[in-house]
């Protein structure tokens, strides 16, 4: 198990490994080789095995009749054969397992992590054992003493040695006979009819190698056949002279090769590659470090290459420096790569690269809690004045909060300038555009243009008429009002229209009353007058008289309503409509009723509604208006029509030109169609 090889032909049944003082157990039987089909070759074969653990359950294998299977016994009472095993199925037993490997070998593992790979060729079987670094150094038997070295490989029962470089005699007498096992330690469970002495002879003895080609017996053919398959492979030789089979002989060859590749691949360790863990670099500046190459195997030759460096980064496979000028701060990929000569590798890939990228004077906070992007924690960043984001890379909007008054324009000041510059209060409004308070232009005739009376209002004002006068349209000077006209009973009998206001006043004989209003008698009539409204007594006579807005009747004692439209006494511009007691005013069609409630002014159609053509122009007249097309439409311009393209002589000829070449394209492929069907 240390690595070196011998050849031993005993026969019967031996020890070949045990570990810990009998706490693994693995015991080998021996046959002699076939030749042309019966074993009776003067070298013998691997021909079963029987194993066990401390409180395992024992699994023994023997090759059966037919020489090209295995007969499985476990406890020697449960028989399988190797035929009864399939891929990815194990059998559990007590500490011990079995499975059928990929290349059909069984594999016997004990839960000490020791285990054996026993593999079926013509005629015998070989035998692979592994087992963990943890049982190293206590181990006796064929395969010697694991222990790393190799010196102390042939060493005997009762611990004496002999030397490395011993004979084939020498080993065959002085050590491999000595492991035989006798019937009392044997682990073997034997078939009926049969004991431990069936399967010994003490009297065997085999061909030694000292010669290779005596033993050969003259035959050159096999010998020169054996040569160029095995070329200088003692035990391959050998096993072709006394099998007379050299497929097999080169067979056992290269089983061996294998195992021996595998213990070098398993001996060999990995070089060793270390750098920092953590890296700590900065955006825009060069990181340098070196790596620690080494291997412990002695006359290993390493090379070390940089399989994956971020953009900006070398690596020097002679000093082992890593340099980087940090160019990018997301998506880094560091791995260098140290493989010795027998293709064993190692990896160095730091844990945790640290970035500070703080662009535009910004400060790398490392007390900060760092967003992690893969393998790269950025550190978060404290940014100068006027810069914000991860990196600091954008412009701090100091018009993201909305510090100016509502609806004033807000311009932000461009990093690297700071702050921001708010614009104009809104109108009616005074103050920096930060700050805005209502403007009162109430407070001075010279800032607003009412004709009498100004109401403040927020961020404006409106305009209002003294009593007696109303707001005249344009919402700034003011119009006397007619309450006379507006309220034909405001007065009892006469009303007369003042500036600003209007008086009361009585026909003869009759006085103004208290509320200066309303009329009463000078001088009560007779009870029996015939007045249908009111009376007074003058010159010692009844005399009837109406309130206002009706006339006295020629009988002298009944009211008729008065149509002021039909005197035509200060009535209407326009239109009048007599009403009980009153009259009202309205406007031809075209024209809008003033606030006076008697004249009337033009309606602009053509800033209002219209139905001109969207085409036309609109042209206001007085109490109307008109439309006419724009130039090149035709129409009455409610409706226009859009000018027609006109052609010149040689356009309709290319045109007309253009249709009879498609009609004669179009002839065309109908003929075709209808050779082609």
């Amino acid at each position: 198990m240390d690595g070196k090889q011998y050849t031993f032909n005993g026969l019967g049944e031996y020890q070949l490994l045990n570990l810990q003082n009998n706490y693994v157990d693995v015991q080998a039987r021996t046959s002699q080789a076939l030749i042309n089909g019966t074993r009776s070759a003067k070298a013998t074969v691997f021909s079963a095995f029987a194993a066990k653990q401390n409180n395992s359950d024992v699994i023994q294998a023997t090759l059966n009749d037919q020489n090209n299977g295995l007969d499985i016994l476990v406890n020697g009472n449960i028989p399988l054969t190797l035929n009864d095993l399939s891929q990815n199925e194990t059998r559990e037993y007590n500490n011990v397992d079995l499975a059928l490997s990929q290349n059909g070998s069984l594999v016997v593992a004990f839960s000490s992590g020791t285990s054996l790979e026993v593999t079926v060729l013509p005629g015998l079987i070989s035998i692979a054992v592994n087992a963990p670094a943890s049982l190293q150094g206590n181990s006796k038997g064929l395969l010697g003493v694991w222990n790393g070295n190799m010196n102390d490989d042939f060493t005997r029962p009762d611990g004496s040695k002999i030397l490395i470089n011993a004979t084939e005699f020498e080993i065959y007498y002085d050590f491999g006979e000595k492991w035989k096992i006798n019937e009392t330690q044997s682990l073997f469970t034997y078939p009926p009819g049969t004991t431990y002495q069936n399967f010994t002879d003490p009297d065997f003895l085999p061909l030694f190698s000292d010669n290779i080609t005596a033993l050969f017996g003259g035959d050159n053919d096999l010998y020169q056949q054996a040569l160029s398959s095995c070329g200088n492979n003692i035990p391959c030789l050998y096993d072709a002279s006394q099998t007379l089979n050299v497929e097999l002989a080169v067979q056992g060859k290269d089983t061996a090769d294998g195992y021996q590749e595998a213990e070098n691949q398993a001996e060999n360790f990995p070089p060793v590659i270390t750098g920092p863990t953590t890296l700590n670099v900065t955006f825009g500046e060069v990181y340098t470090t070196a790596l620690s190459v080494s291997d412990p195997n002695t006359g290993d030759t390493v090379t070390v290459t940089a399989d994956s460096v971020p953009p900006g980064a070398s690596f020097n496979p002679t000093s082992y420096q890593f340099t980087w000028n940090v160019s990018t701060y997301t998506n880094i990929s560091i791995q260098i790569v140290a493989k010795d000569s027998k293709n064993a590798a190692s990896i160095y890939s730091p844990a945790q690269i640290i970035m500070c990228y703080c662009a535009n004077g910004g400060t790398c906070d490392y007390t900060g809690e760092t967003i992690e992007d893969g393998s790269v924690s950025q550190v978060p960043c404290i940014c100068s004045d006027g810069w914000t984001g991860d990196h600091c890379t954008f412009d701090f909007d100091s018009c993201a909060n909305f510090p100016c008054y509502e609806n004033v324009t807000c311009t932000d000041n461009v990093a690297p300038l700071t702050g921001y510059t708010c614009g104009s209060c809104p109108q009616g409004y005074t103050g920096d555009g930060i700050l805005c308070s209502d403007f009162d232009e109430c407070a001075s005739s010279a800032t607003n243009s009412c004709q009498q009376v100004c109401v403040n209002t927020i961020g404006g004002y409106t305009c209002d008429c003294q009593s007696g006068y109303q707001l005249n349209a344009d919402g700034k000077t003011c119009l006397d009002a007619d309450e006379c006209f507006k309220n034909s009973q405001i007065c009892g009998q006469i009303c007369t229209n003042t500036n600003g206001s209007y008086i009361c006043s009585c026909h003869s004989g009759f006085n103004l009353n208290s509320d200066n209003k309303s009329c009463i008698a000078a001088t009560t009539c007779s009870s029996n007058n015939n007045c249908s409204e009111s009376c007074t007594l003058i010159n010692g006579k009844d005399q009837c008289a109406c309130k206002n807005g009706y006339i006295l009747q020629p009988d002298g004692v009944s009211c008729k309503d008065r149509d002021e439209c039909a005197d035509k006494i200060d009535t209407c511009q326009m239109l009048c409509n007599n009403t009980i007691g009153g009259y009202q005013c309205s406007c031809s069609s075209g024209y809008s009723l003033n606030v006076d409630g008697k004249t009337c002014s033009d309606i602009n159609e053509c800033s209002t509604f219209n139905a001109c053509h969207s085409n036309a122009n609109c042209q206001n007249t007085p109490g109307s208006y008109t439309c006419s097309c724009n130039s090149g439409y035709t129409g009455n311009g409610k409706t226009c029509t859009a000018p027609k393209i006109a052609y010149e002589d040689h356009d309709r000829q290319e045109l007309l030109n253009l249709m009879l070449s498609l009609f004669h394209s179009s002839i065309a492929l109908v003929n075709m169609s209808e050779n082609n069907s």
